[in-house]
């Protein structure tokens, strides 16, 4: 993953709001990601 940082630093803050970020993936375009997290009532 060419931005591994910017993504690792999104993914912590995630799981400091208590998000459970669970899969990050890169999307088609240059700067494009796609982020999971849990879901929640």
């Amino acid at each position: 993953m060419r931005r591994y940082d910017v993504i690792t630093g999104i993914c912590d803050a995630m799981i400091e709001l208590g998000w459970g970020p669970y899969q990050n993936d890169h999307e088609d375009a240059n700067g494009q990601f796609e982020m999971n997290w849990d879901y929640d009532d």
